[in-house]
């Protein structure tokens, strides 16, 4: 065979090269039907407003409230930032930046005095899967009354929330999220990521599947748990209910709490710091680790190694810490030095 036949389709005889150009035209007629269909607008049938943005673009709306009103956003794939600003008003901006057009829908919708804003991606074929998803990126940028309820959720995506009064509830499959000093009580969710909370006048309840928490000074009582990753509490006033599957704790309480609390680390150290003056029944068991205090507790029988029953001052409320694997230490709270080593 003449090597130059190989060397292009014109070279081919009459027929195959008939062929190959037929094949050619279908491959690239199916890839532009699939690119095509996957920019189709797929306009949701609801009543509220809907725009879908250009290649870059910034949706901008403001709706009327009163203080105590409801912000409720969801954004798939969404970076989310609350903050306060006028008191008669919700601004929503959404950013939504590619390099390819119609790929993600933002709805708006008021009822009463409940803001909703829900953002979407656009159904896509594998062609805009794989070619046309760099450079993608959205991001909600909201101002709300200073005493506003919040309720926030991205499926992959950063959320911040500034000093606010009111409820604040979270949720974010992956993602960060930082909380500002809340007046009022907080509810978040994290499936992977940080989760920082600057603190509440009420209760907290927090979870997180892989990442660190740390949460400051609490006027009520806290409710936590991670599946991996360390638990800071820097300052709670009423009881603690804190578990760690795979990470230390530590948890600073600085008032007499009114019930009992518990503290569970199944793999990792606990650190408990306690005020002189408040009133406990201490129950400390370590399955593999020594347990410790720097208090005056007045041990009920015997103490050993890795356990010890007393009472703290005139006793009270139950505080219960179990660790599977490492040490228990109490210590005095103005003690809170991170040079006190490990227990």
């Amino acid at each position: 065979m003449d090597p130059r036949m190989l060397s292009s389709p014109l070279a081919l005889p009459g027929a195959r090269r008939e062929a190959l150009l037929r094949l050619l035209t279908l491959l690239l007629l199916l890839i532009a039907f699939l690119g095509l269909r996957s920019a189709t607008p797929n306009v949701p049938g609801t009543t509220s407003a809907t725009a879908s943005p250009a290649v870059s673009d910034t949706l901008t709306r403001t709706f009327d409230v009163a203080p105590g009103g409801l912000l409720d956003l969801s954004g798939q794939m969404a970076n989310i930032r609350v903050q306060p600003g006028d008191n008669s008003t919700v601004r929503v901006q959404a950013i939504i930046e590619d390099r390819a057009a119609d790929w993600y829908t933002v709805s708006f919708a008021q009822e009463g005095n409940t803001v909703r804003v829900e953002g979407e991606r656009r159904e896509s074929g594998w062609f805009s899967s794989w070619f046309g998803s760099s450079n993608r990126s959205v991001a909600f940028m909201v101002e709300v009354p200073a005493v506003f309820d919040v309720d926030l959720a991205t499926s992959s995506g950063r959320i911040d929330v500034a000093d606010l009064t009111g409820r604040v509830q979270t949720r974010s499959s992956s993602g960060s999220q930082s909380i500002g000093r809340i007046n009022g009580t907080v509810d978040a969710r994290a499936s992977s990521g940080r989760l920082r909370i600057g603190g509440a006048t009420q209760a907290v309840d927090a979870r997180t599947s892989s990442g660190s928490m740390e949460i400051g000074a609490v006027d009520g009582p806290v409710s936590v748990r991670s599946s991996s990753g360390r638990i800071t509490l820097q300052g709670v006033a009423g009881a603690i209910d804190a578990r760690a599957s795979s990470g230390s704790i530590t948890a600073s309480l600085t008032a007499q709490p009114a019930a009992d609390s518990h503290i569970r680390a199944s793999s990792g150290s606990v650190r408990v710091y306690l005020p002189a003056d408040v009133n406990l029944d201490i129950h400390a068991q370590a399955s593999s680790g020594r347990v410790r205090t720097d208090l005056p507790v007045v041990v009920d029988g015997e103490q050993g190694r890795n356990q010890m029953r007393g009472t703290l001052n005139a006793g009270g409320p139950r505080l219960s810490i179990q660790t599977s694997s490492g040490g228990i230490r109490l210590l005095p709270l103005e003690n809170t030095s991170p040079s006190n080593g490990r227990p």
